[in-house]
């Protein structure tokens, strides 16, 4: 066979396949560019995760390059998949109710996080670092008092311990027990009535004797905003969730209990087992930011702990103004014993 003739043209088209084809193939895979690393979080849908992902995720994805799956689920349904799925886990990070995840720490899902590859947890508040090392707060409801200002025709109150009143028969609506809210009512209960974590029967008495007092209890977050809205109701429920009907022009009312509001906080978790850890330890800190943490106080009416942060008084006045924490180890270990027995004589 005779040379072959090759012009220029065609051998500078040659070249440059031959080229791409090389840096394809160093890429990892012919022909492709390579895929951005992938985080999957669990967390909460719905307004939640839109507000995450202007925060959070969206800064997080232009600085990293990265893409962030999010799973939308209920604190519960993030407890229950990951226990389920711990042998092989889908998941990376979990934001979650710190009161409800004892189960998956028991089980040994979360992993602990090096505070050193985290850099904004240095300049967190002491009560939003975990002391086993778990994952950070990094946010908190609060639950307060609301009420009907038009409808409620005697003196709102101004303390959890009013709540005891007769005047106010037949309109409490506080939350039920499998509700983040039902557990905090109760061990406020528990706590103005001398009990301990040990020792929970002063707190049962007192729910108790507030049957008289008690229209309902609520089991969804969604049957308290109607309620309060438009009915004669005291509300038990997160000032956040307040927010929302005042905000719409509802006439609702809201009190900062004499007490303190009790902190129901949202906790950022490394899953044990995830592939990309150090990726999962730069969303964590990303939730950290002194920006994002302004972010979610303004537009979410939640707590922060970045002592950086500086919340405007008028955001503080949406939010609480002291907060009460319970410790979530004592009350994982108990949970599952106060609502049997809640279900056995407070059946609400």
């Amino acid at each position: 066979m005779g040379p072959v003739t090759i012009t220029r043209r065609r051998f500078l088209e040659r070249g440059g396949g031959v080229a791409a084809a090389a840096v394809a193939a160093a890429c990892g895979a012919p022909g492709r560019l390579p895929s951005p690393p992938t985080l999957r979080v669990m967390l909460n849908g719905g307004i939640y995760e839109e507000l995450a992902r202007r925060l959070v995720i969206e800064p997080f994805e232009r600085e990293t390059g990265a893409h962030v799956v999010v799973v939308p689920a209920s604190a519960a349904q993030i407890v229950t998949r990951l226990i389920a799925e711990q042998s092989a886990p889908s998941v990376d990070v979990a934001i979650i109710d710190q009161l409800v995840m004892g189960p998956a720490v028991d089980a040994g899902v979360f992993d602990t996080v090096d505070a050193a590859r985290v850099p904004n947890m240095r300049d967190l508040a002491p009560a939003a670092v975990d002391r086993r090392g778990y994952g950070p707060i990094v946010h908190s409801h609060n639950l307060v008092i609301g009420y009907n200002t038009k409808r409620l025709s005697v003196e709102p109150p101004s303390s959890w311990a009013d709540l005891w009143d007769p005047r106010f028969k037949q309109t409490l609506v506080p939350g039920a027990i499998e509700l983040t809210p039902g557990i905090l009512f109760l061990l406020q209960a528990n706590a103005l009535n001398g009990g301990s974590y040990e020792n929970a029967d002063p707190g049962f008495a007192a729910v108790a004797r507030l049957a008289p007092n008690v229209r309902k209890y609520f089991h969804s977050i969604g049957e308290v905003r109607p309620l309060v809205s438009r009915e004669n109701v005291v509300v038990a429920i997160s000032s956040n969730m307040l927010q929302v009907e005042i905000a719409q022009g509802s006439p609702v009312g809201m009190v900062f209990p004499a007490e303190g509001c009790l902190a129901s906080p949202a906790v950022a978790q490394i899953v044990r087992g995830t592939k990309v850890r150090a990726l999962a330890e730069q969303f964590v800190d990303s939730y950290l930011r002194p920006e994002a943490q302004l972010g979610w106080a303004q537009d979410y009416n939640v707590s922060v702990f970045n002592t950086k942060v500086v919340v405007p008084d008028h955001v503080k006045a949406r939010i609480a103004d002291r907060v009460v924490f319970f410790d979530a180890n004592e009350v994982a270990r108990r949970r599952g014993a106060w609502v049997d027995r809640w279900m056995r004589e407070i059946k609400g």
